[in-house]
């Protein structure tokens, strides 16, 4: 039989839309977060929904109870209540109030676990960990806030990271928030013009950078060795003290040795991390009692940059309350529970980085991957620490995904353990069907992989912008 180019016209497009109809979730669990959420609303309000359409209906049509009853399902902590769910000030999409009158804190609500179980692992491409308890974590913020207002941070100022996705980080982000002053900074890997143009636009009072380019090889600012890029982190130090004036107190966390080494004094309002932390304390050795400033459910809490691919880097404004919306995620949307683990290899600067820190109010364990993660030391890769870190969720930009493929990365005969993983969210560009398909020969079938769009603006409602949607709940109708 002749094949004609209209009958491979034909198979190709049968098999185009094969492919395009890839099943890739057909799987019911039972006992979710969801599902208790469900039930609770269910007989609250004398409902009955037969399916999680019907919830979601609910949920657009009555957001004002929906956000109440999330809001007290999740436990979280003010000392004020709300007096109104939400309030519509003007005529425009944008003109709402949410939560009037409340008074809270974000990183209280991050700090509210204090035991020993463990909230953070760092882990880098030569393989080094660390650890840190919830009790441990406390006391570092505790410590870190100590110095903060020592030095001066109150509340409105700004601070700017220059960091990678390190624990210390994290300790500064929830000292700053603690005290209600605003955090923000350019992603570790950006030169010294971009960086210092984002420090200066964020006209941060304290600066807090690292010395160690540990970001990848595939994003490292110089393929040189430590010391030299030591004294390029000394020579940025000045040039951020000539272009941005507002910077009052710049704060080096050195992660080698040789750093120590350096003379900073040349360097205005300079200093080592861990003498600024002494400073904090009192004079007898004692950290003072750590402050938890209690503030409007709109008070700013952080200005994610976007990276400038169509034009100067814009710094959206997010607001305390954003942390209702990002762990109804966590919770709702990836059943995510106290033991659980989140792995995240997004430096500081990028908009997922904060999205990842909220998990920790869940009790959720935060594993933070310094470096990419196509190869590690002794070829290990990120399906490795999938598996031997028993991770339950983590985000892959479709990108990555790609290279990850493209260089056959599959995880080592005694890393195939996947049974912890709950989730896969895939983004950042269009996901293709090969992109399921090369996960699912990886980790298991039904694994739930999840395509999410969006960008900086995305993850978190703007400051007194905090639209309808608040993260999950976008009802779109298209005109017939």
């Amino acid at each position: 039989m002749l094949i004609t180019r209209e009958d491979d016209s034909a198979k190709n497009l049968k098999k185009g839309k094969e492919d395009n109809n890839y099943l890739v979730w057909n799987k019911k669990i039972p006992n979710t977060e969801l599902e208790k959420f469900k039930k609770i609303i269910e007989e609250k309000y004398g409902l009955r929904f037969e399916s999680y359409r019907d919830l979601h209906e609910w949920s657009v049509t009555n957001f004002s109870n929906y956000w109440e009853e999330a809001w007290n399902y999740l436990g979280l902590i003010a000392s004020k209540p709300h007096d109104e769910v939400f309030v519509k000030t003007g005529p425009g999409f944008l003109d709402n109030e949410w939560f009037t009158g409340m008074a809270f804190n974000y990183a209280e609500n991050i700090l509210r676990i204090r035991d020993n179980r463990e909230a953070l692992i760092y882990l880098d491409e030569d393989g080094n960990i660390e650890k840190v308890t919830f009790a441990e974590m406390f006391q570092e913020v505790k410590l870190y806030a100590a110095a903060f207002r020592k030095h001066g941070l109150q509340k409105g100022d700004r601070v700017a990271c220059y960091m990678s996705n390190r624990k210390e980080a994290i300790f500064a982000f929830l000292a700053t928030t603690s005290i209600g002053a605003i955090w923000g900074g350019p992603q570790p890997f950006y030169g010294e013009r971009a960086a210092t143009n984002i420090v200066s636009k964020l006209e941060a009072k304290f600066l807090i950078e690292w010395t160690d380019s540990d970001n990848g090889e595939e994003y490292q600012m110089f393929a040189i060795n430590y010391l030299h890029f030591i004294y390029y982190i000394i020579i940025l130090c000045e040039r951020f003290l000539t272009d941005c004036p507002s910077l009052e107190r710049i704060i080096i966390v050195p992660t080698v040795s040789e750093t120590l080494a350096r003379d900073i004094s040349h360097i205005p309002n300079s200093c080592f991390l861990v003498s600024f932390l002494e400073s904090g304390k009192s004079s007898n050795g004692e950290v003072p009692d750590i402050v938890f400033e209690q503030l409007p459910f709109n008070h700013p809490i952080s200005v994610s940059f976007t990276s400038g691919t169509t034009g100067l880097p814009k710094g959206p404004v997010h607001a305390a309350g954003s942390l209702l919306g990002t762990l109804t995620h966590f919770a709702l949307h990836w059943d995510l529970k106290s033991g659980d683990t989140v792995h995240s290899f997004y430096p500081m600067g990028w908009g997922v980085w904060n999205y990842f820190v909220a998990c920790m109010s869940l009790g959720v364990k935060l594993l933070l991957h310094s470096g990419f993660p196509y190869g590690m030391k002794d070829g290990y890769n990120v399906w490795d620490v999938i598996s031997e870190y028993k991770v339950s969720f983590i985000f892959l930009v479709t990108s990555l995904v790609d290279k990850l493929e493209k260089i056959k990365a599959a995880p080592r005969p005694s890393n195939t353990n996947f049974e912890h993983l709950k989730a896969i969210a895939l983004g950042g560009c269009a996901v293709k069907v090969q992109n399921y398909k090369y996960i699912q020969s990886i980790v298991k079938d039904d694994v739930l992989i999840s395509c999410l769009y969006g960008a900086t603006e995305n993850y978190y409602p703007s400051l007194e912008k905090i639209i309808t949607c608040l993260f999950m709940l976008l009802k779109l109708r298209c005109p017939r």
